[in-house]
């Protein structure tokens, strides 16, 4: 909310500005168009892979849902297995990845070769989960509900990992269910504090195995508890934990810094803006995989 406040004012402020000056007339570089390639494969799913153009800021509203049609290939463990076909919105397989499976695709479009590989990380479980309200005081005083999740960490490799909270309401008078995640991540775990990502109002969190000591991972956080509002009615809450790999970690944090820098303050207007890691040679975006497991629960608030 604070974020929309600072954005409106400094909208107006900038048209005040601008009614009382002169134009001028950039002369910007033509912008190097590249495909963007967002994929993110997992066990007992068929790959689907989506390819749009690279836009300039001049040009936002313009490509944004055109998709680049191209040859695709898929090569899984070093031996080639299929072509991808289009179905106008996205690239799709029949291949189903397990474990361990190393997945390298090469697209090919007028004469421009792109490429990138991952590895499908192993599975993990969900051991066990706390739920607690109004237990977690951050420096302002105010209280949130804290969750605590229990799992196994895989030992001998480098691991990567993501969690994050969805509430699912139903709305009374549409009857359609409905997602949102929580606006506000809070924690005091050591893992997620090395990250240094809370400031950036991150949309889940990401954290690395460099700071464990054993096996058994206790994970706490805090955000704030659902808030339906009429005609909605809480159904439920879910736990996203993902097994990453490292190019997924990385992408993941470099864009919420790059979201939430970009996004205009009274203060500090617009800052400068920092580029969103990419595995793609030739080409931006991401083609990392993961594995997850999730557990529904109530929040005890709203229990009968």
């Amino acid at each position: 909310m604070k974020n929309i406040i600072y954005l409106f004012v400094f909208m107006a402020f900038t048209c005040f500005c601008v009614s009382c000056g002169s134009y001028a007339n950039l002369d910007l570089p033509d912008p190097d168009i590249k495909p963007v390639i967002q994929a993110y494969p997992t066990i007992n799913e068929c790959l689907k892979i989506s390819i749009t153009p690279s836009y300039s800021i001049m040009d936002y509203n313009n490509g944004l849902n055109e998709i680049i049609l191209a040859e695709v290939d898929l090569f899984v463990n070093g031996n080639f297995e299929e072509r991808l076909l289009c179905d106008g919105d996205f690239y799709h397989s029949t291949f189903i990845p397990k474990p361990d499976d190393t997945l390298h695709i090469e697209f090919i479009n007028n004469a421009m070769a792109i490429s990138s590989q991952t590895i499908i990380p192993k599975p993990i479980s969900i051991e066990n989960h706390q739920f607690s309200h109004n237990t977690f005081i951050d420096n302002y005083g105010d209280s949130f509900s804290e969750l605590t999740v229990c799992f196994k960490d895989i030992r001998g490799e480098a691991n990567f990992y993501e969690v994050l909270v969805f509430h699912t309401y139903y709305n009374e008078e549409t009857r359609e269910y409905k997602r949102s995640f929580p606006m506000e991540y809070k924690s005091r775990h050591p893992s997620i504090l090395s990250e240094e990502i809370l400031q950036y109002e991150p949309r889940s969190l990401l954290f690395n195995d460099h700071l464990f000591n054993t096996d058994s991972i206790n994970i706490g956080f805090a955000f704030d508890r659902p808030y339906p509002s009429y005609p909605e009615k809480y159904c439920n809450s879910t736990i996203y934990l993902l097994h990453v790999t490292e190019a997924y970690y990385r992408y993941k944090q470099s864009y919420y810094k790059h979201l939430f820098l970009q996004t205009p303050t009274i203060w500090t207007g617009v800052n400068e803006p920092i580029p969103v890691e990419t595995n793609i040679e030739n080409g931006y975006g991401v083609f990392a995989a993961y594995t997850m497991d999730t557990v529904t629960f109530v929040v005890p608030y709203y229990a009968n």
